[in-house]
């Protein structure tokens, strides 16, 4: 496995503060940047309530082994909330980090991260086997 030089974020518990948050909750989300990537001066999270762009701060909150990881908040306002980050980088560039991975341009917004605030399935489900 080689070292990874791009910013990272998923779904898991360690990037999304709830699983299954319902509308009007408030997440935070969290993205990892490997020093090696170069300075980052600003940091956002974009998503795309109504079909009007919303964009909140993200701070940064720890450095842990060669990895600054930044927070924000995000207020779910649909049932399939859609996310990405818009980095600001030190040479005053930007680059989008979504669920395909990072660009240079803005990106779709069918290819963000995604926070569900869909009815969670019954707790039976989770021991069952479907066929």
């Amino acid at each position: 496995m080689g070292i990874v030089h791009e910013p990272h974020h998923d779904g898991s518990p360690l990037y999304v503060s709830d699983a299954t948050p319902r509308l009007g909750d408030r997440v935070r989300v969290r993205v990892r940047i490997p020093s090696a990537f170069g300075p980052v001066d600003v940091v956002r999270t974009r998503s795309n309530p109504n079909h009007e762009p919303r964009f909140t701060m993200a701070s940064p909150v720890a450095i842990v082994e060669g990895w600054e990881w930044w927070e924000a908040e995000i207020e779910v306002e649909n049932l399939t909330h859609g996310y990405r980050f818009l980095f600001t980088l030190g040479d005053g560039s930007n680059c989008w980090l979504n669920a395909t991975g990072l660009h240079t341009i803005e990106t779709l917004d069918s290819e963000d991260f995604k926070i569900l605030a869909h009815p969670a399935p019954p707790e039976w489900a989770k021991a069952s086997v479907m066929y």
